[in-house]
């Protein structure tokens, strides 16, 4: 915390000084804000040209410190909607629906915003994710403190009907109910008793029931496999104990820049070697010739990741070794890439199988 002391110095830079808001706002939270700072920071906001999001940051820095009257004027200023600062720069993680759930999170948790508010807030919120089809996982997080928040609101006055059975919702209590796929004709029938307008969500999970074919949707990803002499690997005639080599290449197609995890899923036979190839060390597998130095690399247990920086017409060829442990036919679903921050952007490789037979 010590770090962030010098606010105005050290996160200037930021688009509106949302960077700075977020320093004091986590100052705040922590109980080592000077109040007086705040109230000065606050007072010379406006001459910072401030993002929505860097006001509300401030405004819940204000509360935090107990100038409540100051919050309440601040947070009233936020308009309903408001455009992302250079919204399609993803590397800030900002989108106008991680900024709107940002925000409502804020005012939720500071209690000094009036509950229709907040509700029509909420409203708006979810007209926005519903228009989405992928939320990046900064949005789910800000979405999920925002539901978060919104269950200390006022609902004492919330009366549903579950299968005839009246139930009532007193201090922001929400009604969860799963249903399975076998069950789905009995799910309970659910009415709204009260006398005012409450919210129902379906959420719909499930795996798909054969492989998904190739897309791309922004870029482009293909695997190949070779032994470890660098002769290509027929996925039908692996042994036991061989080493494979795996390259995943692809090009970034869509407009911009990103920030790009290519994933691989190892079929049930292999199991990763706890080997990183990447740039000019290559050691015995040269013949690989040109490969991409990955910002950051994982070995799991049953998958390969790496994350590169893209930008339009961006390529990119990474590689790792796997080993033949376990005798069979197993399925081998495609490659996936996609912007860390803007999900809708993803390309996916063909599906394919491998066996491998005793040595």
């Amino acid at each position: 915390l010590s770090s962030l002391a010098d606010i105005r110095y050290r996160f200037d830079r930021s688009p509106g000084g949302t960077g700075a808001a977020y320093a004091l706002y986590v100052r705040a939270k922590a109980g080592v804000a000077d109040p007086a700072r705040v109230r000065r920071f606050a007072a010379q906001l406006p001459s910072m040209k401030p993002t929505s999001l860097g006001r509300a940051f401030v405004a819940a820095s204000l509360s935090a410190v107990g100038d409540r009257g100051r919050a309440r004027a601040l947070f009233a200023t936020i308009p309903m909607t408001s455009k992302a600062q250079n919204d399609a720069h993803y590397y800030t993680y900002g989108s106008n629906v991680r900024n709107a759930a940002a925000i409502l999170a804020l005012m939720a948790a500071s209690q000094d915003v009036a509950w229709p508010v907040l509700e029509a807030r909420a409203e708006v919120l979810s007209a926005m994710v519903h228009e989405r089809r992928w939320l990046s996982t900064q949005e789910q997080a800000w979405i999920v403190k925002a539901a978060a928040g919104l269950t200390g609101g006022d609902a004492s006055n919330v009366a549903i009907g579950v299968d005839g059975v009246n139930v009532t919702l007193g201090g922001g209590q929400g009604l969860y109910r799963t249903v399975s796929a076998t069950n789905i004709a009995s799910a309970p029938r659910m009415v709204n008793n009260s006398d005012r307008q409450i919210t129902g969500l379906v959420t719909v999970t499930g795996s798909p029931s054969q492989a998904l074919p190739a897309a791309q949707q922004g870029f482009t990803i293909e695997r190949t496999l070779f032994t470890a002499d660098g002769s290509p690997l027929d996925p039908s005639k692996v042994r036991q104990n061989d080493i494979v080599v795996v390259t995943l290449k692809g090009q970034m197609i869509a407009k911009g820049r990103a920030r790009a995890l290519a994933v691989d899923y190892l079929p049930a036979g292999l199991e990763l070697e706890n080997a990183k190839l990447g740039g000019d060390d290559l050691g015995a597998y040269g013949w690989l010739g040109a490969v991409t130095m990955p910002e950051h690399v994982e070995l799991r247990d049953d998958r390969y990741i790496a994350q590169v920086n893209l930008s339009q017409k961006g390529e990119f060829r990474v590689a790792y070794i796997a080993r033949a442990v376990t005798p069979g036919h197993f399925a081998h679903g495609g490659a996936h890439i996609e912007d860390m921050y803007q999900p809708e952007q993803f390309g996916r490789g063909a599906a394919t199988s491998i066996v491998i037979s005793k040595r």
